[in-house]
């Protein structure tokens, strides 16, 4: 098949484009390397690229042959500077035979450091790299030592504190299955990376009923916070998956009590009340989170959730756990549940491929200058799917302007629509395993993602074996739609009856600031109430006169959101005032004609 190729040098990096490709109005992209490994991960994902602080961008992937009997973690890099990639289609890490499964940070001084796990003749275990030179591609191996009683660790996760250190939470498979951290100090001398010191002592944390390879870390970059989340799975049929984490205030050495995030009773099988709510009822944690710190030291978990059980308008259930989903947010600062996407109608079919949902593996990332949160996931396509049955997947995005509390319905980033019954041998235009750097870096979104020639996972006998391109996506935060707010869901997060549910919604009164500002010749005001009452919100120009009323009346507590349409109105200064009672707020505005 005949690619067209077009280079154009937009916001500082080379775009590829491909008639085969979609994207944003705004969007710019290229591949940076190609792979035969159509399972990236099998759980949480971890971050597969990460923003240097000179600009240049690292990513990591598996890579594999035709035949599969091979694989190997490969890197590539964005040179800023150059204006290139450091390889036409990247390179291996290590060189061990069957090493993959890697994640990627940026150290302080712009070189990747990474992790990433080796199946060795004799024994499974993980790897640190660390970049002899920023955007090389020359690494500098540093073994962490050996798990104490087993050599089988394995699915490393990675983050870089606030000092530069790395963190990793691993996974190690003796006697029974256990979770660890472990820490690790780079060093450096002339601007070259020499080695990690593995100088933090092995933690081993309560794994019982441990989810395989759910767990991620996060560390703040202003605190000695770190962080890890992973997902219990009791046994037994009916009884409920759920969330935990674990947080150290002295950068790994020391860690506090497993706290719940998620604390479900059984599934409700006999659920009387209206389908929504028994639906609800049944959203399950499922096998993949992402995990964040924002600028105030809040930690931030998005997951991916199951229903177990799907009832229809007749209140009739189906006992076996659906391939619908949904997307969640929590926050420690608010304790609440706030949804993000959702995938609740059923597609035209079933295949969407082993162990997936209709939505799943989210990936959060924060702009530190504005505040507001992005989560990236895949969502398969409920009527594009192959001649084989398996659909395909899109990249959706989402955007949060209150710190997660509300969020925006999701933009289709990737925007590659597919057909009914494509045949097999057709480009599928198919995306997965989608991860996005933790910064929005310059009001950009930086993903990275893989184009699924063949819609299905080979590795599991689904769809055939294609040689798949990674795709790095640069979206403009503009890009992704800030409203209309996604509604909001009940999720019975807590061991409560069947009618105690923890909604999210906001606990304060706030006027956030218009978007996009400055505008022409609309704009979006949201402002959450803490509580119902009579609301009034207006425009005035400069002189104090009202030019216009926007809301005045009664409203419920809760997120909203209410357009303001400039159109007849000269250039200007503005300002927009909501009142509640005894309690007012103002924002700015700019009308830019």
């Amino acid at each position: 098949m005949k690619r067209v190729v077009l280079f154009s040098l937009v916001l500082g990096l080379v775009s590829a484009v491909f008639a085969q490709e979609g994207g944003t109005p705004n969007s710019v992209w290229m591949y940076v390397g190609s792979t035969w490994w159509d399972a990236q991960t099998s759980g949480s994902t971890g971050r597969l690229i990460a923003v240097a602080i000179g600009g240049q961008v690292h990513f990591v992937w598996t890579q594999s042959g035709s035949t599969q009997t091979f694989r190997e973690a490969y890197y590539n890099c964005w040179n800023t500077e150059a204006g290139n990639l450091v390889f036409d289609t990247g390179a291996a890490m290590g060189g061990e035979w069957r090493s993959g499964f890697p994640t990627v940070n940026s150290g302080p001084f712009g070189h990747a450091i990474a992790v990433y796990h080796v199946n060795g003749t004799t024994s499974t275990y993980l790897q640190g790299l660390i970049e002899f030179l920023p955007c090389t591609g020359a690494f500098q191996q540093s073994t962490p030592p050996y798990f104490p009683e087993t050599e089988l660790t394995m699915y490393g996760r990675s983050d870089v504190d606030s000092h530069g250190r790395l963190h990793l939470v691993g996974t190690a498979d003796g006697d029974s299955v256990q979770m660890f951290h472990v820490g690790g100090t780079p060093f450096y001398e002339e601007g070259m990376g020499l080695f990690v010191d593995w100088d933090s002592p092995y933690q081993v944390f309560d794994s019982r009923d441990f989810v395989y390879n759910s767990e991620d870390i996060a560390c703040s970059r202003i605190s000695e916070r770190v962080a890890i989340a992973w997902i219990v799975d009791p046994p037994g049929s009916h009884d409920p998956e759920n969330i935990v984490m674990q947080v150290s205030e002295d950068g790994g050495l020391n860690w506090g009590e497993i706290t719940p995030v998620t604390n479900l009773p059984p599934i409700d099988t006999t659920c009387t009340l209206s389908p929504q709510i028994c639906n609800g009822d049944t959203f399950r944690p499922y096998r993949d989170l992402s995990i964040l710190f924002d600028e105030d030291d809040n930690v931030h978990i998005s997951f991916s959730a199951s229903g177990y059980y799907y009832f229809d308008e007749t209140g009739e259930a189906n006992p076996v756990r659906t391939i619908l989903s949904s997307i969640w947010h929590w926050c420690d600062e608010t304790e609440q549940f706030s949804l993000i996407g959702q995938a609740w109608e059923p597609p035209d079919i079933m295949s969407i491929g082993s162990a997936d949902l209709m939505c799943q593996k989210p990936s959060l990332a924060i702009d530190t200058t504005t505040g507001f949160l992005y989560c990236a996931f895949q969502q398969f396509d409920r009527h594009a799917y192959s001649v084989s049955g398996w659909a395909m997947g899109e990249y959706y995005c989402s955007k949060s302007r209150d710190n997660g509390r509300s969020w925006a319905v999701p933009t289709n980033v990737s925007n590659t629509p597919g057909e009914t019954n494509m045949p097999e041998i057709a480009n599928h235009p198919s995306e997965r395993d989608i991860t996005i750097a933790k910064y929005v870096n310059e009001g950009g979104i930086h993903a990275l993602y893989m184009h699924d020639r063949s819609a299905g996972t080979y590795f599991w006998q689904e769809g055939l074996p294609t040689e798949n391109d990674l795709v790095y996506m640069r979206t403009p935060t503009s890009d992704i739609a800030a409203f209309p707010l996604q509604e909001e869901w009940e999720f019975r997060a807590t061991e409560t009856t069947v009618n105690d549910r923890n909604v999210a919604g906001p606990s304060t009164f706030m006027l956030y600031p218009n978007y996009p500002n400055p505008f022409n010749p609309a704009t979006t005001l949201q402002f959450d109430l803490a509580k119902a009452g009579v609301v009034k919100l207006a425009v005035f120009d400069v002189l104090g006169k009202e030019v216009a009323r926007l809301v005045d009346g009664r409203m419920s507590a809760g997120a909203h959101s209410v357009e303001f349409d400039g159109e007849k109105f000269a250039s200007g200064v503005y300002f927009a005032r909501l009142s509640v009672g005894s309690l007012a707020m103002a924002r700015k505005m700019v009308l830019l004609k």
